[in-house]
């Protein structure tokens, strides 16, 4: 019997990795530059989580207003410092190594 739900749980997680390869070996624009951004992101968005937490504690707003103000932010400000700041300088470079033609 656990031999069965085993496999079972196996073929659920080999079923929902084909379905998230297949997208991804072909790969297009977007992708790529969600790709290329992810490390950024990764380091810079952190810091800006909590100082942005930081600064709406005070308000009087439900929480989940305030989570979602703060996830647009970070990310507006993530993807616009990488795309400006970071992509074509040695920051870019140091990141993601050189890119491929």
């Amino acid at each position: 019997m656990h031999l069965f739900l085993f496999l079972i749980e196996s073929s659920d997680k080999v079923e929902t990795i084909g379905i998230i390869i297949i997208p991804i070996t072909n790969p297009n624009k977007k992708t790529t530059y969600i790709v290329y951004s992810s490390y950024w992101v990764y380091l810079f968005h952190r810091p800006l989580c909590v100082g942005f937490a930081v600064l709406f504690t005070r308000w009087d707003m439900p929480g989940v207003v305030k989570f979602t103000i703060v996830i647009a932010i970070v990310s507006a400000l993530c993807i616009l410092t990488y795309h400006f700041l970071v992509r074509n300088t040695w920051v870019g470079l140091m990141l993601n190594g050189k890119k491929n033609p």
